[in-house]
């Protein structure tokens, strides 16, 4: 029988609870890109119900250390001989003990790391609203971290064996060329991911779909329509939107790097309406557009707005809009000013 997977089953797995068949299916369920959106949303939601589970990765390899250094001592005590030479020996019975006792302590941290695997398998980065970050990764790639998003790479291995992150919310890559063209891949829970050899790009995986702009370079574009993969050859100056059904649309850009604005505090606007830029306060900032007419929404900005904030990019929208707007904590009253 097929098993289903369920939130339930999903929060199981994470936590380690999960039966042998129960992980084979999760794990087969998991390789299709058409479910990658539903694991890694039950997987933060996991994490995010789970404060103890945060860890000092760090701290436990000292832990660790340590640990191996006192069972090196316990070694040398049973051996008796600082020889290079390993001598067998019959431990005594509280050597034996003392031996049982540090190799399972071993085995149960090993345990409880594979456990926790989800967790501290992945170094995270993540910014808060109206926060950025640039971060260079191993392989000397660089990433501009846009506000209120998070970025996963594997703590261990990355650009050996592979080069593959996990983003939720935006960011702008600059990815390095290796000798061996080793793939760069850019995964993301909206159904999409974006496999690039040496190339600049910025990839948009926020609530309404997805976003993915090249500026340099080509990438290769893997995503799911309804339970078909496909892929999709991008050249310089490509925008390409995907919505949560999976339908794409591909445009040409005049200003590619008009995208990536954000990483100099400007922001770009061509015929963009209030009510799409609403979206960008709520994804960047948490705060919350309130038109107190509706037409208002539909008015459009256009222009180049230099802003280090929620409230000077505010302030010059409302300014080349002509409104005026009322703040009350995280919610804007957008409204016409009384002549």
């Amino acid at each position: 029988m097929k098993t289903s997977i369920s939130p339930e089953l999903l929060a199981n797995y994470f936590a380690g609870r999960a039966t042998a068949i129960q992980k084979q299916s999760i794990d087969e369920w998991a390789r299709d890109p058409a479910n990658w959106e539903l694991f890694y949303e039950a997987l933060a939601r996991w994490e995010n119900q789970q404060p103890q589970y945060i860890t000092d990765p760090e701290a436990a390899l000292q832990r660790h250390q340590a640990r191996m250094a006192k069972f090196r001592s316990i070694g040398a005590e049973v051996s008796g001989s600082t020889d290079t030479v390993p001598v067998l020996q019959l431990a005594t019975r509280n050597q034996f003990t003392r031996l049982w006792w540090v190799a399972a302590s071993v085995v149960l941290v090993a345990l409880a790391g594979w456990l926790t695997r989800p967790l501290w398998q992945y170094k995270q980065f993540q910014t808060a609203y109206g926060q950025t970050e640039r971060i260079t990764l191993p392989d000397g790639s660089r990433v501009v971290l846009n506000a209120n998003s998070r970025l996963r790479i594997p703590r261990f291995g990355f650009g050996e064996a592979s080069r593959e992150v996990l983003l939720t919310g935006e960011a702008s890559f600059a990815v390095t060329h290796t000798p061996t063209d080793q793939p760069f891949v850019v995964h993301t829970p909206s159904r999409f991911s974006v496999l690039v050899l040496g190339t600049e790009f910025t990839v948009n995986t926020r609530r309404q779909g997805g976003r993915v702009v090249l500026s340099k370079g080509r990438v290769k574009l893997r995503y799911a329509d309804g339970q078909t993969n496909r892929q999709l050859l991008m050249t310089p100056g490509d925008e390409v939107t995907l919505d949560k059904r999976g339908q794409v649309q591909r445009q040409r850009l005049a200003q590619p790097e008009a995208a990536s604005a954000w990483q100099q505090n400007r922001y770009v606007f061509t015929n963009t309406t209030l009510s799409e830029i609403s979206q960008l306060f709520a994804d960047n900032y948490g705060l919350q557009l309130q038109f107190d007419e509706p037409e208002l929404a539909n008015w459009t900005v256009s222009g180049s707005f230099p802003a280090s904030s929620a409230t000077e990019l505010l302030e010059v929208l409302m300014e080349a809009s002509s409104l005026a707007y009322t703040r009350e904590e995280d919610r804007i009253r957008i409204y016409k000013p009384s002549n």
